[in-house]
C-alpha cells in the first residue's frame, strides 16, 4: 500500500516563521481576524531551501512523503529520505525513490525534490548527527545541488534557530533570486540565502470535519457541534490527538468533557505507541503505566526538567533519570517499556517529553491527589500550592498549571484556589465539571476584579471563555451585565462570554451599547460580535440601520465584527 491509499488530502497550509516578537503578534492579530497569509504545497515546492516546524502528532511526515509520492507520480525526481539513515547507508535510506532515481537525476539537468525527515529523529543520540547527515547529504547531491529542492522537518523544540540556520547555510547554501536594494546602497555584496522557515498550520474546523468524514466517523456534524461545546479544537488540530477523539466518539457516541476526554486519551496512549516500530507495544500493565506516567509528570512540574532521559551510554545528561523516580520498578526494563508508549515524543537527545500539556499537567495533578487523599500529608501537600508573602495570600507559581485539574478532584484545594485567584478556574482544565454555585461565584469574583481595574489577561483568552460559557450561567451573565453597564471593561469581557458561550436572552442591554459610539471601541467590538452571533433577526436589523445612520465612518473594528459573524442576508 503506498502512502497516497492511506494519506487523506487536507490541502495543509504553512506560514513563515515570525522574525521577531513585533511580527509574532502582528500575526496573531491577523490570525484571530482570519487574514493571515499562508502558503500550500504548491506554493512551497517553487523554494529551494525550507524548514518545515510541526509539533509531535501535527502529521509532518505524512506531509512530506505524500507529496514526495505526488511528486514522482507526476514523473518528477522526488525522494523522501529520514535524515537518521543518512549517515550510515545513504544508498539505502531512501523510502520514495530509490538509489537507482537518485543517480539517474545526478545525471540529468533536472530539478529534484528532497523531502528530509526529521531533525529530531537525527538526533536521537547526540546533536552532531544533524551536521553529520547534513554533510554526508551535500557531498551525495553536489553535482546537482543547485537543481535540489531541499526540506527538511523538525519539532519547534529540535530546532536551534541561530544555529542550525547557520548550518544549513554554511553546507546546503543557496543564494536568493532577488537581492536586498539597502544592502547594495551600502556597499554589501554577500548573497543573501534563499533558506525559509514554516510553520505547519493546525487543521481548522474545515479541515477537521474533512478527516473525520474521511476516517468515516459516525454523525461528524453532531461530534463538531460536541468539540465546540467541550472546547476540544486545540487537541483537535492535530491528527494524531484527533484519531483518539474519534476512537472516543466511536465507543461511547459522546465525548463527555475534557477532563473524561483527556483521561480517555492518556489510557489510548498508554496502551499505544507514538510509532509501532519504536517499541512493538511490548505489554506494560495499564494501571502501573499510569501511576509511573502520574509521577514522572509530577517531576517535571516540580523539577521545572522536562526531559525524561532514556537510557543509553551517554553520561551526565541533563533532565529527569525516570529509572530513580520508578526505583522500585520490576523489571526495570519496564521504565523504558513505558517511556516507549505515545503519551511521549519520540525520542530526541536520548530523552523524551510529555507530548500533551493538558496530558501532563492532568497527571500531575491525580498524582498529587493521590496524596491529598492520605490527610496526614494534606498539609504538606497545600502549603505547597500556597503560601503568604508579607501578609498577602498567593500560588505558587510553578505548581499552578496543575490547578485548573487539580480543583476538580478536591473541594478544597479548590475552595482555597478560587478565593485567591479564580480566574485560576477558567485557564484550563474542565470548568464545566465544577457546580453551578462555585462557577457563578468564579463568573461574579472574575467581573469584580476587572471592575475595580484588576488585569486579567488568561480569562480574556477564546478558549478560557468558551470554558466557562455554559447555558446555565445566562441569568447570571445578564445580572452582571446590568450590573456593571457603564464599565467598558466589565462589557468587553462579559460581551465576548455572550459572543462565545451563545448566550442569547443576555443580548439585549448588549445591543444598545454596540449602538452607541460614544462607548469604548474593543466594549462595542464585543457587544457586536454578541449581537451578531446569537441576537435575533430584528436585533441585528435594528444595529445595522443605527449604524448606517450614525454620522461618519464605521470603525474598521465594528465592520470587522459584523462580517465576522454573518447573517447579514437578513439585515
Amino acid at each position: 500500500m503506498t502512502t497516497m491509499e492511506i494519506y487523506i488530502d487536507l490541502d495543509r497550509q504553512f506560514t513563515a516563521v515570525p522574525k521577531s516578537n513585533d511580527a509574532a503578534e502582528e500575526n496573531q492579530i491577523l490570525a484571530d481576524w482570519g487574514h493571515l497569509k499562508s502558503k500550500s504545497w504548491d506554493d512551497l515546492e517553487k523554494e529551494f531551501r525550507c524548514i518545515i516546524l510541526a509539533e509531535a502528532g501535527a502529521g509532518k511526515t505524512e506531509e512530506l512523503k505524500h507529496r514526495a509520492e505526488f511528486l514522482k507520480q507526476q514523473g518528477k525526481p522526488a525522494f523522501f529520505i529520514p535524515i537518521e539513515e543518512i549517515v550510515a547507508d545513504f544508498e539505502n535510506a531512501f523510502v520514495i525513490g530509490d538509489q537507482a532515481d537518485f543517480q539517474s537525476w545526478l545525471e540529468s539537468t533536472q530539478e529534484a525534490w528532497f523531502f528530509l525527515d526529521s531533525v529530531d529523529e537525527s538526533r536521537l543520540k547526540e546533536p552532531r548527527a544533524f551536521e553529520k547527515a547534513l554533510r554526508r547529504f551535500a557531498k551525495a547531491i553536489s553535482n546537482g545541488v543547485h537543481r535540489a529542492h531541499i526540506y527538511i522537518s523538525s519539532q519547534p523544540y529540535s530546532w536551534r534557530a541561530s544555529e542550525d540556520r547557520e548550518l544549513l547555510n554554511r553546507i546546503l547554501f543557496y543564494p536568493a533570486a532577488e537581492r536586498d536594494e539597502a544592502d547594495d546602497d551600502l556597499g554589501h555584496s554577500a548573497p543573501k540565502s534563499t533558506l525559509s522557515i514554516y510553520l505547519l498550520r493546525p487543521l481548522d474546523k474545515e479541515k477537521i470535519e474533512r478527516f473525520c468524514n474521511a476516517r468515516n466517523g459516525k454523525d461528524v456534524r453532531q461530534l463538531l457541534e460536541e468539540i465546540e461545546r467541550t472546547n476540544l479544537w486545540s487537541l483537535a488540530e492535530r491528527p494524531f490527538d484527533l484519531e483518539a477523539i474519534l476512537a472516543k466518539w466511536e465507543k461511547d457516541q459522546i465525548l463527555g468533557g475534557r477532563l473524561e476526554l483527556v483521561r480517555f486519551i492518556i489510557e489510548k496512549r498508554l496502551d499505544d505507541s507514538h510509532n509501532t516500530d519504536r517499541s512493538q507495544c511490548q505489554t506494560l500493565n495499564l494501571e502501573k503505566a499510569k501511576k509511573g506516567a502520574r509521577r514522572l509528570a509530577a517531576a517535571v512540574i516540580l523539577t521545572g526538567q522536562v526531559n525524561l532521559n532514556v537510557e543509553d551510554a551517554s553520561l551526565n545528561k541533563p533532565g529527569i533519570e525516570p529509572k530513580k523516580i520508578l526505583h522500585e520498578w520490576e523489571p526495570p526494563d519496564d521504565v523504558r517499556k513505558l517511556l516507549e508508549r505515545g503519551i511521549f515524543n519520540d525520542i530526541i537527545y536520548g530523552a523524551v517529553r510529555f507530548r500533551n500539556r493538558d496530558v501532563r499537567e492532568l497527571l500531575a495533578a491525580e498524582w498529587f491527589y493521590s496524596l491529598l487523599s492520605k490527610e496526614q500529608s494534606r498539609t504538606k501537600i497545600e502549603n505547597l500550592f500556597f503560601r503568604e508573602q508579607y501578609g498577602v495570600k498567593v500560588i505558587s507559581p510553578r505548581l499552578r498549571p496543575i490547578l485548573p485539574w487539580l480543583i476538580l478532584l478536591d473541594d478544597n484545594i479548590c475552595t482555597r484556589a478560587i478565593s485567591i485567584r479564580p480566574e485560576i478556574a477558567i485557564e484550563e482544565g474542565d470548568p464545566s465539571r465544577l457546580p453551578l454555585e462555585v462557577r457563578q461565584k468564579i463568573l461574579s469574583d472574575i467581573v469584580q476584579r476587572i471592575a475595580s481595574g484588576q488585569e486579567l489577561p488568561s480569562v480574556q483568552d477564546r478558549s478560557s471563555l468558551i470554558r466557562i460559557a455554559n447555558q446555565d450561567l445566562s441569568n447570571n451573565t445578564r445580572q452582571l451585565i446590568n450590573e456593571h453597564l457603564r464599565n467598558d471593561n466589565v462589557i468587553n469581557f462579559l460581551g465576548r462570554l455572550v459572543w462565545q458561550g451563545k448566550l442569547s436572552n443576555c443580548v439585549e442591554p448588549l445591543l444598545s451599547i454596540a449602538q452607541d459610539s460614544s462607548r469604548e471601541l474593543y466594549a462595542r467590538r464585543s457587544a457586536t460580535l454578541a449581537v451578531m452571533a446569537c441576537g435575533s433577526d430584528a436585533q441585528r436589523r435594528d444595529l445595522w440601520q443605527t449604524l448606517n445612520e450614525q454620522v461618519g465612518e464605521i470603525p474598521l473594528e465594528i465592520v470587522e465584527a459584523l462580517i465576522r459573524e454573518g447573517h447579514l442576508e437578513n439585515c
